[in-house]
């Protein structure tokens, strides 16, 4: 059984759809991540969840019970913030035990539970100080420690590394991440960064315009999205157009082997770094020109001239080709994601 089941969750704000019947099915212990642009509905639909914002249709099941008429503060949810929105004149310790407090929680259980937090988050020593005394990082410490004291079912993050710098922000990544998994908490987490989201996420929801556009493993969306609107959301892609004929995909490029058998007009879509360059003129090999070169350190992202079309390659450092270069590429058939053409 789900931990949350959404369930054609619908939402209009001023007459425009926002939520288009999402549906959603989250384990318990899973890390799930929200992943979209700006304006796509993901924020919306984590506080739809929290019972900060009422549907217009659909229903949230929670191990199999319906919540929707459930009070916010009896849902088993609850939300940190991009913003942290700690309470300037509290401190730290008591920002942690807020919602202890207002739950009338025993002041010793409360006390206790404050400690264990603030060990929890590493913040020993802390404690007397208040937010504006603290870094991003600590702050952000802060709000998740006092999301956690009140033992939610599912913890709701929006955007919770927007505001960290880079090297911070890789920092509580990987913090959250094993803490996630320390204390076994379904965690559902709203992020646009992609990387990200392929790096910290059991599964993977993909927004755009209201709609989940696909929801599975990271490993499942990078190498087989569903459409070119997921693919191109994922990355740089090629595409060629060509038609499948007894297990070969023929293009103007090539010929090449597919575990796809019935006969159609497909588009392709290939993954620059799935295509292998080298200075080696393989039988196998398709001729092609470097057109284009830029150096990103570790990769360098070419463009290949091969007749009258351009593919998009990146390739590691340890051979790097030149602009007029002629190469060879190889493309294994494997690699390559088809569509309805």
């Amino acid at each position: 059984m789900s931990e949350i089941l959404l369930s054609g969750i619908s939402k209009d704000f001023n007459n425009k759809k926002v939520l288009k019947g999402i549906n959603l099915s989250v384990q318990e212990g899973q890390m799930i991540s929200l992943l979209g642009p700006s304006g796509c509905g993901k924020t919306t639909t984590l506080k739809v969840i929290a019972g900060l914002i009422e549907p217009d249709g659909g229903d949230i099941l929670m191990k199999g019970q319906s919540i929707l008429s459930t009070p916010i503060e009896k849902r088993g949810t609850v939300i940190v913030f991009q913003d942290y929105l700690l309470f300037p004149h509290l401190t730290i310790r008591q920002n942690i035990g807020f919602g202890l407090k207002m739950a009338k929680a025993d002041k010793n259980y409360r006390e206790d539970k404050v400690q264990e937090m603030l060990d929890l988050m590493e913040l020993k020593g802390q404690e007397e100080k208040y937010p504006n005394q603290l870094s991003g990082g600590q702050k952000q410490r802060v709000a998740l420690a006092r999301a956690l004291a009140v033992e939610p079912k599912v913890l709701l993050l929006d955007e919770p590394f927007s505001n960290l710098d880079l090297r911070l922000r890789e920092t509580m990544r990987e913090f959250i991440c094993s803490l996630q998994k320390k204390l076994n908490i379904t965690t559902i987490l709203v992020t646009h960064d992609k990387e990200e989201a392929l790096m910290i996420s059991d599964k993977i929801a993909v927004m755009l315009e209201g709609e989940i556009k696909q929801f599975g493993s990271p490993v499942d969306l990078y190498e087989n999205p569903v459409s070119e609107e997921v693919a191109n959301f994922f990355g740089e892609a090629n595409y060629l157009t060509g038609t499948i004929e007894k297990g070969y995909f023929n293009s103007s490029i090539g010929k090449f082997q597919t575990h796809i058998n019935h006969h159609s007009s497909v588009r392709a879509m290939i993954r620059p770094e799935k295509i292998e360059i080298s200075s080696q003129m393989y039988k196998t090999g398709i001729k092609g020109t470097v057109i284009k070169k830029r150096y990103a350190g570790d990769r360098v992202h070419y463009r290949i001239l091969l007749k009258d079309i351009e593919l998009k390659c990146i390739a590691a450092t340890k051979e790097i080709f030149h602009i007029g270069q002629e190469v060879s590429l190889n493309i294994n058939g494997n690699n390559i994601v088809f569509y309805e053409g």
